[in-house]
């Protein structure tokens, strides 16, 4: 019996601590939203095909395997599991975490030069470049019953004014349990008063 718990002790005793079992499930939603989205999966799979296609031949040549066929059909096989993942993953958090059901928590636009929001981990900034871009409108897919940290960053000659849609708040750093979709919208003025 010991054999088959001890590899996981240490994810177990911290996933006992709520904060950490939030933190815990909010980052792979985090994730599931941005990293492993199956177009950018996709598209790395893609990418790398790309660079490793000329080599194929040569392999093949040396080594025997795989043949163009059996190459393609895992390369197809990569790709079907960056398209189911986020669903299995999703399922498997709610059943074990016993979260309530998925929501759509939605980050609307917000003029970038004034500002932007970070969803938990995540970074909603028109401004930045690569592929880590997230423009406004976005949308996400979080747990119900699991607070979503939600927090309004000014730029430089801009402060943060208000929070509205679903939440209603002037305090820049705001924490939602969902209990279904969600639409926000950080407010922010210039320093001087104008908008």
């Amino acid at each position: 019996a010991n054999d088959e718990i001890w590899p996981n002790l240490i994810i177990r005793k911290l996933l006992e601590n709520r904060n950490f079992e939030v933190g815990f499930i909010n980052r792979i939603a985090d994730h599931l939203n941005t990293v492993f989205l199956p177009d950018r999966v996709t598209h790395v799979i893609d990418s790398l095909k790309t660079l490793i296609e000329p080599e194929i031949g040569q392999h093949y040549d040396r080594w025997g395997s795989p043949d163009r066929d059996t190459w393609e059909q895992a390369i197809q096989s990569m790709k079907s599991f960056a398209v189911d993942r986020p669903n299995h993953l999703r399922n498997h958090i709610r059943r074990h975490f016993e979260t309530g059901s998925e929501i759509r928590l939605t980050v609307d636009s917000t003029d970038p030069a004034h500002g932007m929001v970070k969803v938990n981990s995540i970074h909603i900034n028109e401004k930045s470049g690569g592929p880590e871009r997230f423009v406004v409108p976005w949308s996400g897919t979080y747990f119900s019953g699991v607070p979503v940290t939600m927090e309004a960053v000014p730029e430089p000659g801009y402060r943060f004014s208000h929070w509205s849609g679903s939440e209603v708040s002037e305090n820049p750093i705001i924490s939602i349990t969902p209990n279904g979709n969600l639409i926000l919208k950080a407010h922010f003025v210039s320093v001087d008063g104008a908008d």
